[in-house]
């Protein structure tokens, strides 16, 4: 319990699971590069920064 003990703990503090590591070592070709998870847990993709900027505004996330 690191409340309670100072510095790191012993063993890992989380694992990947399968599909993650699948995910990192074989990337969807997409031309997003920018997401934004709107309150609801929904993600919503964009391609350019006026985009993302866009989707900001429009969830109140800025």
């Amino acid at each position: 319990n690191t409340y309670l003990h100072t510095g790191l703990p012993p063993g890992p503090i989380a694992n990947p699971g399968l599909k993650a590591i699948d995910a990192a070592l074989q990337p969807a070709q997409t031309d997003f590069l920018y997401y934004v998870s709107d309150p609801q847990g929904h993600n919503h993709y964009a391609k350019t920064s006026d985009e993302f900027a866009q989707l900001l505004k429009k969830y109140g996330l800025q």
